[in-house]
């Protein structure tokens, strides 16, 4: 199962001292940021060594070095982004502490081998996604969430059309009815948690200023009249490797309720606990021995619903 500052002054390399095991030859010069590396140890192969160049104000992140031999990061403008070490070998941390664009420069033996511009900018647009375990690619707008759950949504920033990237600096009002997630530190979560019925609004501020917010409708237990296990689409996972199973309500009109959190969840009649999901990849333990098919049954407030996982042991999994 799957499962970040101050500036230094701009004369000053953050030296990175490589050990015998880090770095090879055929290993080529290059960064990339907490946002550039792999999401999902399980799902594809690692996405290219690069930075995402493109931050929230306020965004704190780590900054991983490659190369062999002594190696060196520095920005051409730390008021804008600014570097510092890190306690963790081949990283550097990275603070995006005014809007603006600078460029970070790797230097290997003293010598430029990369550098590559990035922007720090305010965000003017919220996107939301389902989130459980993992981000999935179910972007949400104004769900219903059952009173006394949860609902984890993925916030992603926009400035304009650009995508920027950056957690840490998201903040909620104290009386809201969500709070911030911490779950995934390279991305920022905010959970739905209602205690009223009714129509909710959650106002995002970052780094001081509010960017948007997310609406929702709370809805009373006792208006669930079905659950089902639905499957969602993993972010990142475009090979079918990860059947990922939430248990959802439905109200007398049909409409989709999030947020169930602890139905009792059962694989092949074997009780997995209390949650809202289930996730299977090709490492769950059963599908590994050889198993074609997993019987799934979800049970809550006295109803149930049941799924079956298929896998024939080389494509894709199926639900």
């Amino acid at each position: 199962m799957m499962f970040v500052r101050t500036s230094l002054p701009l004369s000053l390399l953050l030296t990175l001292a490589l050990g015998a095991c880090t770095g090879t030859p055929e290993d080529e010069p290059a960064m990339r940021d907490t946002y550039s590396r792999p999401a999902l140890d399980e799902i594809g192969d690692d996405p290219p060594w690069a930075l995402r160049g493109r931050y929230v104000l306020g965004t704190e992140l780590e900054i991983d070095v490659r190369g062999g031999g002594e190696l060196s990061v520095e920005s051409t403008r730390p008021e804008v982004f600014a570097v510092r070490p890190s306690e963790l070998e081949d990283t550097v941390n990275g603070s995006a502490r005014a809007v603006g664009e600078a460029e970070l420069v790797l230097y290997q033996n003293g010598d430029e081998v990369v550098r590559q511009g990035v922007r720090v900018a305010e965000p003017d647009r919220l996107r939301f996604r389902a989130a459980h375990f993992a981000p999935t690619a179910l972007e949400v707008d104004r769900p219903h969430v059952v009173v006394g759950g949860s609902l984890d949504l993925v916030v992603d920033y926009f400035a304009g059309d650009e995508q920027l990237f950056g957690s840490g600096a998201l903040v909620v009002p104290e009386d809201a009815p969500g709070f911030v997630s911490s779950l995934f530190p390279n991305q920022d979560w905010v959970a739905l948690a209602p205690l009223e019925v009714g129509e909710h609004e959650v106002e995002l501020a970052v780094a001081g200023a509010t960017v948007g917010s997310v609406g929702f409708t709370a809805v009373d237990p006792i208006a669930i009249e079905s659950i089902e296990l639905v499957e969602r689409p993993v972010s990142g996972d475009e090979d079918g490797q990860v059947v990922l199973l939430v248990v959802v309500g439905r109200d007398a009109e049909g409409r989709v309720v999030e947020g169930i959190r602890d139905a009792e969840l059962l694989v092949d009649g074997v009780s997995e606990g209390r949650g809202g999901a289930l996730i299977f990849t090709r490492r769950t333990e059963r599908l590994e021995e050889g198993s074609l098919e997993l019987g799934v049954e979800a049970r809550w407030g006295g109803l149930s619903s049941r799924a079956t996982v298929i896998s024939d042991g080389a494509g894709p999994l199926r639900f």
